[in-house]
């Protein structure tokens, strides 16, 4: 490990009478005794030259990479440059030699390598993205996490016939402010599982799915920019306690299997909130899902449904702005618990029901709430905001005098859709003050 102590010994025949020692192979004399010690300060593979004189003249040996340093556990930053005038030329070579909590800067440059990091580092650009690419140009991923701890930041990366950033049963791991771009069939980020890890303001565009987390719990994705033709952000089989907020997702197909956000397959505890979502078939896709909050988000429906849910419950869908996609702001069926209250219902079709003999969500608060409206304080239930609701308010507690009301076709029958509290108003001219808690309450059909 670095530093180095090394003792050098001549072995040379012939009784030269002079000797000079260049240790690190830059033309530079480093010594001039018989036998030598060099120390090596960095970490890195090393050529040592000996050139010796007598009276017949001079001869050289060149040892090449003769020695090895590795890193100190206690040493600090390392730097990688293209160019060689940094510890190493490529990231691979630095993680190798590099201890655990040690920092690799990675030089302006472009790196065709796939690396492989398996002891906890952080790993950064010195200048950003835009200046600094990791583009291989074979099938693995780019960067494959094989340790907890990893935190990789600010790189770009790119043309890769694999995941971007491939995490497999590891945890702890920060991936943040990078851009991934051409990927290809995989993702721009791949956990399975990576247990409380952090996904934060990264971009990933040009490609056909963005981000995959499954089997994994307590993790976090946050302001990231997602623009792909596929499956934007896929939260899927056995994951819990995940929080997805402030993101912009959007995909550009409108086929089978375009989702931008998809919470699916036995998830549980999930947070959605503060994100602009646009496009795909289905622009929010909830199946399979329990304890599940959608909260202050912008959903912009693409070529079917803004939000599909199915067997979904104990879910709260509020604050939502709902622009309905080319079928229905709204999709529902088989649910259990499922409030959709101080949502903006924008479109001419607001919801739609997939069955009629199943759960259905309510279009209302489910408790009375404590809220000001107009400068006023009122207790009562909250439905929702419809943009094709032309009723009245005659006692200016913000709620219509009658039920928003819709009729749809679910299994080959008329369905009567009910609001019976619609908001006169947009959600944001309410303020909500208190939930009271009941007992029991019973909501009639009329």
């Amino acid at each position: 490990e670095a530093p180095l102590a090394v003792q050098f010994t001549d072995t040379s025949s012939g009784s030269p009478t002079s000797w000079a020692w260049d240790f690190e192979d830059d033309g530079t004399v480093d010594s001039t005794e018989q036998n030598a010690t060099f120390t090596y300060a960095a970490a890195g593979n090393y050529t040592v030259n000996l050139t010796v004189t007598n009276g017949g003249g001079s001869n050289s040996e060149v040892k090449t990479d003769y020695i090895t340093v590795s890193a100190s556990q206690s040493e600090g930053t390392y730097y990688v440059d293209a160019t060689g005038a940094g510890d190493f030329l490529t990231i691979q070579d630095a993680v190798d030699h590099a201890g655990d909590g040690n920092t690799i800067i990675v030089r302006n440059g472009t790196y065709p390598e796939c690396v492989v990091v398996n002891r906890s580092l952080t790993i950064i650009s010195a200048n950003g993205p835009e200046n600094t690419l990791v583009s291989p140009s074979v099938s693995n991923p780019v960067f494959t996490i094989a340790s907890d701890g990893v935190t990789i930041r600010g790189l770009g990366i790119a043309n890769a016939n694999g995941n971007g950033i491939d995490c497999s049963g590891y945890q702890n791991c920060v991936i943040e402010d990078n851009v991934i771009t051409g990927i290809g069939t995989k993702y721009g980020i791949y956990l399975h599982p990576g247990n409380y890890s952090a996904i934060k303001s990264n971009v990933i565009t040009s490609q056909k799915n963005g981000v995959m987390i499954t089997g994994s719990s307590d993790d976090i994705v946050e302001n990231n920019t997602v623009s792909v033709t596929s499956i934007g952000i896929n939260v899927q089989t056995n994951s819990n306690n995940m929080t997805v907020i402030g993101n912009t997702i959007e995909s550009t197909g409108s086929s089978t299997n375009c989702i931008s956000l998809r919470i699916y397959s036995n998830i549980e505890d999930v947070h959605i909130e503060g994100n602009s979502i646009s496009g795909g078939q289905i622009t929010v896709l909830l199946s399979n899902t329990r304890n599940v909050s959608v909260l202050d988000n912008r959903i912009t429906g693409g070529s079917r449904h803004a939000i599909q849910a199915s067997d979904v419950s104990n879910a709260d869908l509020r604050g939502n702005t709902i622009i309905a996609g080319a079928r229905t702001g709204l999709y529902a069926y088989r649910l259990t618990y499922f409030k959709v209250w101080l949502n903006n219902f924008t479109g001419t079709q607001s919801t739609e029901w997939g069955l009629v003999e199943v759960g259905m969500p309510s279009l209302n608060s489910m408790t009375p709430v404590t809220y000001t409206y107009a400068n006023t304080t009122h207790t009562g239930y909250l439905g929702n905001y419809y943009s094709t609701y032309t009723g009245t308010d005659s006692d200016g507690d913000g709620i219509g005098d009658t039920p928003f009301v819709e009729e749809k076709i679910a299994s080959g029958e008329v369905v009567t859709v009910y609001d019976h509290h619609p908001l006169i108003s947009p959600p944001e001219h309410y303020h909500v003050l208190t939930i009271i808690d009941v007992e029991s309450i019973s909501i009639s059909p009329s």
